[in-house]
C-alpha cells in the first residue's frame, strides 16, 4: 500500500499490472483490501490498475470536507493528478458507479472509457436502495460469523449461496481492516443526497459499458437498464445468476466483457 497527498486528505491506493491506466472505485462501506482479486489480477493482466480507499476509509483519512458523491469524484481526479494520470479507463463498482459517473462528467478530459457495475444513474427515474439495505451494508456489529451471514445473504443470490457457502465465506474475509463507522454513515448520507446523474446522461463523453447480475437484492438490476438505455451508445452486459457481489461470484464472467470493451 502506498499513499499520496490529495487536497485535504491522504489517499491510500494500490498499482497492479502495467499498460494504459484503469482507475477503480469501490463502492459504500468498502475498501480495496475487501476487493476481488481474481477480477483485478485479470485486468492487470492488460493494464495498469489503480484501487484506492475512498475518503474516510480503510488507510485513507477523512479530511475536512464533506462527504458528498461529488467530493469523492474530485478526490479520484486528484489522485490521477498526483500520479500523473492525465487519463485512465474508470471502472466504478455499485457506489463507485456514482462517483464514476460525476468523475466522467466533471472532467471529461480524463475518463478514455467508463464500466459502471451493479450501479443506478440515481435520481427520480431510479429504483433508490432501500434504507434497510444500507443500514444492513453498513452494519458492522455483532460477531464475525454473524456479520459474515448478513453480508452473504445481501450480495449472493440463495441459490448460489447454498451451493458454494465455504467459498463465499472465504471472499468476504478478505478485508483485514474494517472501515471506520463514522465515515460509513457519512457514506450513507453521502449517497442519500446526491441527485443523480441521468438527466445528465446525455452529456457524458466516454464510451460506457454498464453490468449488472440479473439477482442483485442491493440495487435493482432494472437500473442499469434505465443506465444503459439513456446514455448515448451505452452498451449492457447482464450476467444472469449473479447478485450484487458479482465479483466475487463470477469475476472472469466480470471482466471478460470490461477488458473486451475496453480493448
Amino acid at each position: 500500500m502506498q499513499k499520496v497527498k490529495v487536497g485535504d486528505i491522504e489517499v491510500a491506493y494500490r498499482e497492479y499490472g502495467a499498460g494504459f491506466p484503469l482507475v477503480k472505485i469501490v463502492g459504500f462501506a468498502s475498501t480495496m483490501d475487501g476487493g476481488d482479486p481474481e477480477l483485478v489480477a485479470a485486468l492487470a493482466e492488460r493494464f495498469r490498475v489503480i484501487a484506492f480507499d475512498n475518503r474516510g476509509m480503510g488507510g485513507t483519512s477523512a479530511g475536512t470536507r464533506p462527504f458528498t458523491i461529488e467530493q469523492f469524484a474530485e478526490d479520484t481526479a486528484g489522485l490521477m493528478d498526483a500520479l500523473g494520470i492525465e487519463r485512465a479507463h474508470v471502472f466504478g463498482i455499485s457506489m463507485g458507479g456514482f462517483v464514476a459517473q460525476e468523475l466522467a462528467l466533471r472532467h471529461p478530459e480524463k475518463v478514455e472509457k467508463l464500466v459502471l457495475m451493479a450501479s443506478s444513474c440515481g435520481g427520480i427515474d431510479a429504483i433508490p436502495i432501500s434504507p434497510e439495505i444500507t443500514e444492513q451494508l453498513g452494519d458492522f456489529s455483532g460477531t464475525t460469523e454473524e456479520r459474515l451471514v448478513r453480508m452473504a445473504t445481501l450480495l449472493f443470490p440463495q441459490g448460489w449461496l447454498s451451493e458454494h457457502e465455504a467459498e463465499a465465506r472465504e471472499k468476504l474475509t478478505l478485508a483485514p481492516r474494517p472501515p471506520s463507522i463514522e465515515s460509513v454513515g457519512k457514506q450513507a448520507s453521502a449517497m442519500q443526497r446526491w441527485p443523480g446523474a441521468c438527466d445528465r446522461l446525455d452529456e457524458l463523453k466516454a464510451p460506457t459499458l454498464v453490468i449488472a447480475g440479473t439477482e442483485d437484492q442491493v440495487i435493482d438490476p432494472w437500473n442499469s437498464l434505465l443506465t444503459a438505455n439513456m446514455l448515448p451508445g451505452g452498451k449492457l452486459s447482464m450476467l444472469e445468476g449473479a447478485g450484487h457481489g458479482l465479483t466475487f461470484q463470477c469475476p472472469l464472467d466480470c471482466a471478460n466483457p470490461m477488458i473486451d470493451f475496453l480493448e
